[in-house]
């Protein structure tokens, strides 16, 4: 499924036109849906939770759509700076996993979409025994029907422009003394993650009433966790074993001159010994060590942080 008109859309229009307007459609079905009485969630649940969960159906999808646009063009950008050194073959392959969905795309959002639709059956019960839904139910299960496709959709999407990726990192040429030119990669695969990271951080607000359900939780974390650590690794995959096997063939040759060298010239044995040590403490990822803090501040510390002060708060009630 080719993007080329929602890609040209994007690119005409300010960066944060389309996820605003999806916001603000969003924010205005729920809450039209919401003059109507009759409704079972606002009964079920307490009021806190529904608003917080209702922001969360409203913020989500704009959001994704947000990032969605980011990580367009924060490829496009990789592409630039890798061109000079990059295959043409391997960037038109990014390029053209870029503009256009896999073909179990649909299939993949119906899945998402059922999966959505799963986590409220007693919509379906109301079906069967009302033959009607109240708008503010309707709304609240397609919400998280949207919320579950926009996610897996961007997956699908995302997934196979890092597996383009990771080839084209493959293929670039490498020198163990200078791995900058490589950095660009690791810079994308931290968007990616950061981005999954902030997905998460909008779970919180099923919570605005202090009470930490786990339920809520646990498919959107094992999601978010098992789909940061698939967009981190892949686009890296590739470079990750040019830097290996560059540093293997450089460390032979230099086990080769050091055994060939005269073993009484302590200046010359030192210098080689030295460069071998040097060569072995390459990084084997083309990431620096500013990244790998913010990945570990941002997708790591943050979450653990607001789950352990949920955990307090429910033991202070308790007593």
């Amino acid at each position: 499924m080719k993007l080329h008109t929602l890609i040209r859309l994007g690119q005409r229009a300010p960066v944060f036109l389309w996820p605003t307007l999806c916001g603000l459609v969003l924010a205005s079905g729920f809450l039209l849906a919401a003059q109507f009485g009759g409704d079972h969630i606002r009964d079920l649940l307490p009021a806190r939770q529904v608003i917080g969960t209702s922001m969360m159906f409203v913020l989500m999808p704009s959001y994704l759509l947000a990032m969605a646009m980011l990580q367009y063009r924060r490829t496009c950008w990789l592409l630039d700076e890798l061109r000079p050194i990059a295959p043409v073959d391997r960037v038109a392959e990014v390029q053209a996993r870029l503009n256009r969905l896999p073909g179990t795309a649909l299939v993949v959002g119906a899945v998402g979409a059922l999966f959505g639709l799963s986590q409220n059956n007693y919509v379906l019960d109301l079906v069967r025994e009302e033959g009607a839904i109240p708008p503010f139910d309707l709304a609240f299960v397609l919400g998280n029907c949207l919320l579950w496709t926009c996610a897996v959709l961007i997956l699908a999407w995302r997934l196979p422009v890092s597996r383009s990726v990771s080839r084209l990192g493959a293929s670039l040429p490498v020198n163990v003394h200078d791995l900058a030119p490589l950095q660009p990669l690791g810079r994308l695969a931290t968007v990616d993650v950061l981005v999954i990271a902030g997905a998460a951080a909008f779970m919180p607000l099923q919570s605005l009433d202090a009470q930490f359900r786990t339920e809520n939780y646990l498919a959107g974390m094992v999601l978010a966790l098992s789909a940061g650590l698939a967009c981190f690794l892949l686009p890296l995959l590739g470079v990750h074993r040019r830097i290996m096997d560059a540093k293997a063939a450089r460390l032979e040759t230099l086990r080769a001159e050091i055994a060939a060298a005269d073993q009484s010239d302590s200046v010359q044995l030192e210098s080689l010994l030295s460069h071998r040590d040097r060569i072995a403490s390459v990084p084997n990822w083309p990431l620096n060590t500013r990244l790998i803090t913010r990945i570990v501040a941002y997708v790591v510390i943050a979450p653990l942080a607001w789950v352990a002060a949920a955990l307090v708060e429910n033991l202070v009630d308790r007593f």
